[in-house]
């Protein structure tokens, strides 16, 4: 995702600084807006996401799985996963897996607009938000050095 940012002051250590420090407070908020976007069987994906820095990260072995909107099974085996209850798909470590055309069912129970490709989609939805805030949080960053 890009956002263009006006900048009036022009010490370029000043506006450094401001960006990295809107580059978190962006990160946040995009997490936190991405939510509703995000697929929730359990919980345990959603839970298990984070924001580090300006990097948020979908950690778990449906990452792929899910993101693609597609069921997934073992390149080697031709199974799909073992779902495990509380906790959702998994492969035998070291598995590699190849997409089908099979696309997966998103269930809307906990998230609305859950589904694959997540952050593209909110994006689409909240990008203009996103950049007012990115915007907002350089200039307030610039106020501060």
């Amino acid at each position: 995702m890009r956002l263009k940012v006006k900048v009036t002051k022009l010490d370029l250590g000043d506006v450094g600084k401001a960006c990295t420090a809107a580059e978190k407070v962006l990160a946040s908020e995009i997490h936190k807006s991405t939510r509703p976007y995000v697929p929730m069987l359990t919980g345990a994906f959603d839970r298990n996401s984070r924001v580090i820095g300006n990097v948020i990260e979908y950690v778990g072995d449906q990452v792929n799985y899910l993101w693609n909107g597609v069921k997934m099974v073992n390149s080697k085996t031709g199974a799909g996963p073992r779902v495990i209850p509380g906790v959702g798909p998994r492969w035998p470590k070291g598995a590699t897996l190849v997409p089908t055309s099979t696309p997966l069912h998103y269930t809307t129970d906990h998230h609305a607009k859950a589904g694959d490709h997540w952050m593209d989609r909110s994006e689409r939805d909240n990008g203009r938000k996103w950049q007012e805030i990115g915007e907002e949080a350089v200039a307030h960053g610039l106020d501060k050095y």
